[in-house]
C-alpha cells in the first residue's frame, strides 16, 4: 500500500509541476505596425482600432488614439498575441471620438479598415478586413474621405 501511494504521489506532483509550468510559458507576441496613407489634414485626431472577430466594430482589443502628424503617419501596436485582427480608423476631426455622418448617413469624417475594402453602404464584414498575426507586420490603411 505505501509504494502505492508513494507511486500516486509521484505521478500527481508531476503532473501538477507540468500543468502549471505549462500555464506559466510566455505567448509569443507581436508587433503590428499601422501605416495610414491620404489623411486629408492634421485636424483632430485619429483613432485606431485593432480587433478580434468578436470585437469587430464593438470592443477594441487595443485603441490608440494619436495627433495627427502628416497626410502618411505610422502607429505600432505592441504585445500583440498570434491570431486574427481587424484594424479600423476613424479621422475624428471634432475629437468627439465617433464618426460623425451627414444627413443620408454618409460618413463626414476619414475612415479606413486594413485590407482597404471598396467602400459601399455600410461597414465591411469581418472577413473583408481580417489580417492574421504571426509575425511582426506592418498594415496599410489607405483613408476614405465622401465629399
Amino acid at each position: 500500500m505505501k509504494i502505492l501511494n508513494k507511486t500516486f504521489s509521484i505521478l500527481f506532483l508531476g503532473t501538477a509541476f507540468t500543468l502549471l509550468t505549462a500555464s506559466f510559458s510566455p505567448v509569443q507576441t507581436y508587433s503590428v505596425k499601422v501605416r495610414l496613407e491620404g489623411l486629408k489634414n492634421t485636424d483632430g485626431s485619429v483613432r485606431i482600432a485593432l480587433a478580434t472577430k468578436d470585437g469587430f466594430l464593438k470592443t477594441n482589443y487595443q485603441l490608440k488614439v494619436t495627433k495627427i502628424s502628416g497626410e502618411d503617419m505610422e502607429v505600432e501596436f505592441k504585445d500583440i498575441p498570434e491570431g486574427e485582427y481587424s484594424v479600423s480608423v476613424i479621422h475624428d476631426e471634432n475629437e468627439d471620438n465617433v464618426l460623425n455622418r451627414g444627413m443620408k448617413g454618409i460618413p463626414s469624417e476619414g475612415y479606413g479598415f486594413s485590407n482597404n475594402p471598396k467602400p459601399k453602404a455600410g461597414p465591411p464584414a469581418f472577413e473583408d478586413v481580417k489580417v492574421e498575426v504571426k509575425s511582426n507586420q506592418s498594415i496599410l490603411v489607405k483613408m476614405v474621405y465622401w465629399g
